[in-house]
């Protein structure tokens, strides 16, 4: 018998069993899926020792009817369910300039609270400015339309838009206005969540558009759903998408740790460290030595990363803010 002892919403297992069993497989499965979520092999499980697992937390929101399989070397199955924690931060909602507020609602296995989810500002100013009054950016109307400019951008990249051929982003996205804001909907074709032992992968339809008025809809009922919640707005020097001066990215930065809402920034730069109660500037050691010209193709700074940057607001969230 599988005991489970413990899992979190970012797709930790902690289980135990209830006899010594040799030569295990273990596979997480759910019932709404074909193909195995995650795999491993024990030589040994001790009874009543306890050992763990952990599936990508990417793919964790997805999981609703999950369960733990073990089979051991005389072909004894076992099974049970399980379920992760979940909505952990539904009293809140994460404002960012791009996937990062989306990576960290999966991090913490959160219904989406917020409309800033895979979608993009990529005008630096306009993000801060979107978190200096949000209320009233999220209650003006979403027009869509052509890129009225994006000068910062395009000084950067030659383009107004993201083009990235690599990631299929294709270069006639969707762009809708929210007053003097720009958003880019750079997800715009359907995805399928595919396992295959163990691997797993977001198929998109190639040949097919989200049309138009979806994404209306999802900014509506996101603003919707995140009314009288907390705004988290979520930033970091890795995904800024315009090359600053040092005193622009001072103004910037001042500006966001004294937004009315909650805010964190992480920084490449110790001498930046800053905290009150709402806000904190949060230095990452791994960072440092990079700087702001070290970018790919489409403008992003290569050193960032999404996912590790989403475990990062989500544990400075828990600490400063649960």
């Amino acid at each position: 018998m599988i005991n489970i002892v413990n899992t979190t919403c970012y797709g930790k297992v902690t289980f135990s069993v209830d006899s010594d069993l040799t030569d295990v497989q273990c596979l997480i499965m759910d019932d709404n899926f074909e193909g195995e979520i995650f795999i491993t092999k024990f030589e040994k499980l001790a009874s009543n020792s306890n050992y763990w697992i952990k599936v990508d937390s990417t793919v964790t929101p997805h999981l609703k009817n999950t369960y733990i399989k073990i089979t051991d070397s005389n072909n004894n199955i076992y099974t049970q369910y399980f379920e992760f924690p979940s909505n952990v931060l539904g009293n809140y909602s994460l404002i960012g300039n791009s996937c990062v507020a989306w990576r960290t609602y999966e991090v913490s296995n959160t219904f989406y609270n917020s409309p800033t989810i895979s979608n993009l500002i990529l005008d630096d100013e306009e993000y801060v400015r979107f978190c200096e009054h949000i209320e009233t950016y999220l209650k003006a109307d979403m027009i869509l339309g052509d890129s009225k400019g994006n000068i910062n951008y395009k000084k950067q990249t030659g383009s107004v838009r993201v083009v990235n051929t690599e990631a299929n982003i294709t270069n006639d996205y969707p762009i809708s206005h929210h007053l003097d804001v720009e958003i880019h909907w750079i997800h715009n074709r359907p995805r399928k969540l595919e396992f295959n032992r163990g691997v797993y992968n977001f198929k998109e339809v190639l040949s097919e558009r989200i049309p138009n008025d979806d994404f209306i809809n999802k900014w509506k009922r996101r603003v919707e759903r995140g009314k009288n919640t907390e705004k988290i707005c979520l930033w970091s020097a890795s995904e800024m998408f315009n090359a600053h001066g040092e005193w622009e990215r001072k103004q910037l930065i001042d500006r966001f740790k004294k937004l009315p809402s909650r805010s964190i920034f992480l920084t490449e730069r110790k001498n930046e460290e800053f905290e009150d109660d709402l806000h904190i500037v949060k230095y990452v050691p791994e960072w440092e030595g990079n700087h702001q010209e070290q970018r790919d193709g489409w403008g992003g700074i290569v050193w960032n990363n999404q996912q590790e940057n989403a475990y990062r607001f989500f544990e400075i969230i828990k600490d400063k803010f649960l």
